[in-house]
């Protein structure tokens, strides 16, 4: 079985790869996608559970 290549980045380093240095328009655009998702988790809380089994 293959598993995805998974990274977990910082904000700071997606807006980084996202935005033009000095656009402030996009960087305004991102921090607003951002809260959006931020809202919708708080709206709509995720289960905690596994979404596959642990293989050892």
């Amino acid at each position: 079985m293959s598993y995805p290549k998974i990274r977990i980045v910082a904000p700071a380093e997606v807006r980084r790869a996202l935005t033009s240095d000095g656009d402030i328009r996009s960087e305004i655009a991102f921090q607003n996608d951002i809260n959006s998702l931020l809202a919708w988790f708080e709206e709509f809380p995720l289960p905690l559970c596994a979404l596959a089994e642990i293989e050892s």
